[in-house]
């Protein structure tokens, strides 16, 4: 089980999830601001990038893992909808220590306008009440 951050935190200790902040933001998809829609990066970061096999070994549990990972990730929720269908392993730089991890894209649909407080607490605490 990874401590789970709902944003980006001064520091880490893998295996670690964080919810990051958007990488795309679309307002008004919808008329009226019925809908927005965002990208949502999700890392689950592994180890720190000095050690070799182990996280190498990491980095292929949690992508034989990936499809429950995209599962739990693709939701139904007050705020929105939320679909996982895209992972990349990128590292993560947190305090100054690069991370090696593997990114989620989370493609969410807000119910009206977006509120970005309730979509990442609602990422993080379905990544915690999984268990991941």
């Amino acid at each position: 089980m990874s401590t789970v951050y709902a944003y980006p935190p001064p520091g880490i200790t893998a295996p670690a999830i964080v919810v990051g902040y958007p990488v795309e933001i679309e307002l008004a998809s919808t008329f009226g601001r019925g809908s927005d829609s965002v990208v949502i990066p999700v890392w689950f970061a592994v180890a720190d990038q000095g050690v070799l096999a182990t996280a190498r070994d990491a980095v292929s549990a949690v992508l034989g893992s990936g499809t429950t990972i995209a599962n739990t990730l693709s939701m139904e929720a007050a705020w929105g909808a939320t679909h996982c269908g895209k992972a990349s392993i990128d590292p993560l730089r947190v305090g100054g220590v690069d991370y090696l991890a593997v990114r989620f894209d989370v493609n969410v649909a807000t119910s009206g306008a977006l509120d970005l407080s309730a979509v990442m607490d609602g990422i993080a605490g379905a990544c915690s009440a999984a268990g991941l």
